[in-house]
């Protein structure tokens, strides 16, 4: 019985096993040199060549293999369960041997009818033939049909002078205005809160606890609190009219009568004024706080113009492929060859915020960056004799002596690029320091330059708390002092007055009478708080003259002497002979 079920086990396991891995087997291919024996008058094997035939034969043995034991299995335990004669034990496990043989089966002809009857393309296992792989040649590298060639614009001019309605620039025209006016208008602001923080001192200084019950602006001056009693005091004396006699009088008489304190304005009479004064002074305050932001915004924007300046000579300096830097009259050039050749020159903006150059600049550049031109690579000419060279160069000065118009062979005059850039950034960096900087070491340097170094304050002296401070760190510094100013005066109060009481003959009271103590205002820190609002609105006067003489001198001259350069870069580069104004031939 146990020999049954281990065999009944075997065969479930392995027509599972056969079900799942059968269809995988049919799909393999290669050829076999087996000599198959025939069963019976059978022969399993058409092909026995190859290996989907070898499968076959394997899996039509399989199942008569399996067929056999399945039906020695059943016979087996149909014996067993016959002689169990009626034992329970034996009768149950000869009905599980047989319920495990008849699943067997069923997934074994479950397998074939799959692979024969239901999806017989299953079984159809077709010997594979490898394919040679493809080869691929190439052929000798020859330039492109189509020539085209690709140009990233590098607008140092355009990124210097700005367009006109434009943002960008670094000396834009419209921006330098705007810069000038937020100065011009700092130190009127400055000028207007050092008057009226004068006049609040002044006021301040007529400020005084010493007031008699006087009533200004509808307000009384005097409050003071009394504590304390006062008594009738009896006493004789001699009776002038009755020589010897005496006669008996009373008198108020001050027992515990003291003052407390003054509840009253000391600036009373002048409080309508230095509340009028104070109001102009916020106004003040608030004309400064935007001029500071405003200028701050565009001590930003000029930041951003010089950190672009330089990455744009960085990638002429580094970036550009075999220093293949083009001037915008190479460019033009160069450009009509091409269309000339048929060729497709094409401009490409490195700057997403400038679409257009300026009309006329010389000093835009053009880096090449791709094309079919670009990846062209023609092979190593051959180099002409010595002979050869000196019969060039004798028939190319014949033709210059010909020729009836002048050759620019050369540049006739220095160009210091490099220089007038860096003297442009020099002065766009000292407006910066000049609007914003809170220290005075900070470098007007550019570029890595360090031989211009930061500059002393000219002119009139300032404390050295404020030297190197820009208008926006200045402006600030007035809006500070400007509140220190009015806290000062908001501590003129009538604790610092002293309460006068005295007693009354009427009813014989404590009566609270005046104050005294003169000005109680804290006039040191008050008059200390007014020489730092003149010291800051001179710092701002004299900041503004510098951010005016910059724009309205330096940077014209400035303006005047990259032309100039510019200029020498065209000339030298372009043929004398103007076709159209600003376009020359080369």
């Amino acid at each position: 019985m146990i020999f049954s079920k281990k065999i009944n086990k075997f065969f479930l396991i392995f027509a599972i096993l056969f079900f799942l891995f059968g269809s995988f087997l049919f799909a393999q291919a290669r050829d076999f040199e087996i000599n198959y024996p025939q069963i019976g008058n059978i022969s399993l094997a058409e092909d026995p060549e190859s290996l989907p035939e070898y499968i076959k034969y394997i899996f039509k043995l399989s199942i008569a293999v399996v067929g056999i034991f399945a039906l020695g299995g059943l016979i087996y335990s149909g014996v067993i369960y016959l002689t169990s004669l009626g034992n329970p034990d034996q009768m149950k496990k000869a009905t599980s041997a047989i319920k495990t043989t008849l699943i067997g089966l069923l997934i074994l002809l479950s397998s074939y009818l799959v692979l024969e009857k239901i999806n017989p393309e299953l079984t159809k296992i077709e010997q594979r033939e490898i394919e040679a792989p493809e080869t691929t040649t190439y052929d000798k590298f020859e330039l492109p049909k189509e020539i085209t060639s690709v140009h990233v614009s590098l607008p140092m001019e355009t990124r210097i002078k700005g367009r006109e309605e434009e943002s960008f620039g670094l000396f834009q025209e419209k921006r330098l205005e705007r810069i000038k006016e937020y100065s011009i208008d700092s130190a009127k602001e400055a000028s207007k809160g050092k008057e009226t923080s004068k006049e609040l001192v002044s006021l301040s200084g007529k400020c005084t606890c010493t007031h008699t019950k006087e009533t200004c602006n509808g307000y009384t001056c005097t409050h003071p609190v009394c504590a304390g009693d006062c008594t009738w005091q009896t006493y004789e004396k001699e009776d002038p009219d009755n020589p010897g006699e005496t006669i008996t009088e009373k008198k108020c008489v001050n027992m515990t009568c003291r003052g407390l304190c003054c509840t009253s304005d000391p600036c009373c009479c002048q409080r309508k004024e230095i509340d009028e004064n104070k109001e102009k002074n916020r106004s003040t305050v608030k004309e400064l706080q935007n001029l500071k932001r405003n200028l701050s915004l565009e001590k930003i924007e000029l930041e951003k113009e010089v950190d672009k300046i330089k990455e744009t000579l960085k990638i002429m300096e580094e970036d550009c492929p075999l220093s293949g830097v083009l001037s915008r009259d190479n460019f033009i050039s160069l450009k009509d060859h091409y269309i000339n050749y048929g060729e497709t020159p094409k401009e490409v903006n490195y700057w997403d915020d400038i679409e257009r150059l300026l009309p006329m600049s010389y000093a835009d550049f053009y880096c090449p960056v791709g094309g079919t031109r670009l990846g062209f690579t023609p092979s190593d000419p051959e180099i002409p004799s010595q002979e050869e060279t000196d019969q060039y160069l004798e028939a190319f000065q014949s033709h210059l002596e010909t020729a009836p118009f002048d050759y620019t062979i050369s540049a006739q005059f220095t160009i210091p690029f490099g220089d007038v850039i860096d003297r442009g950034l020099f002065i766009a960096n000292k407006l910066i320091n000049k609007i914003s900087s809170e220290d005075e070491a900070d470098s007007y340097g550019s570029s890595g330059c360090s031989c211009q170094g930061g500059e002393e304050d000219e002119g009139e002296e300032l404390p050295s708390n404020l030297k190197g401070k820009g208008l926006v760190e200045l402006n600030s510094e007035m809006i500070k002092e400007i509140d220190n100013l009015h806290l000062a005066i908001n501590k003129c109060l009538s604790s610092g007055c002293t309460p006068i009481c005295e007693c009354e003959d009427s009813g014989c009271s404590c009566e609270p009478t005046y104050c005294i103590g003169g000005n109680p205002c804290p006039m040191g820190e008050i008059n200390s708080a007014l020489d730092k609002i003149e010291d800051i609105q001179k710092a701002i006067e004299k900041r503004k003259n510098e951010i005016v003489k910059i724009i309205d001198e330096e940077i014209p001259h400035y303006i005047e002497d990259f032309d100039k350069m510019a200029g020498r870069m065209h000339s030298c580069i372009a043929d004398p002979e103007e076709i159209e104004m600003g376009w020359l031939l080369l």
